[in-house]
């Protein structure tokens, strides 16, 4: 999903992570834990870790239909 601009910032404004009752700095570190732990090998080659400005900014664009939102920019890539 990291290849794709949009769905970097997708993984930050689903609920389960937008509203996560995480300060920006505790989530900023959940989230770079799991992509480092769990998807290493299928991370971008050009990965950045989030940082707690990228949360802040997520948080604050609520996501109103996340299905919606991940058909439109990843499921081209699915194909």
């Amino acid at each position: 999903m990291l290849t794709v601009p949009q769905m970097r910032e997708y993984l930050l404004r689903v609920p389960g992570a937008s509203q996560a009752l995480l300060s920006d700095r505790d989530l900023t570190d959940v989230m770079n834990w799991m992509l480092i732990e769990f998807n290493t090998d299928t991370l971008p080659d050009d990965f950045k870790k989030y940082t707690a400005d990228e949360i802040t900014t997520a948080r604050s664009n609520v996501l109103a239909d996340p299905l919606k939102y991940r058909i439109e920019y990843w499921a081209p890539y699915q194909e």
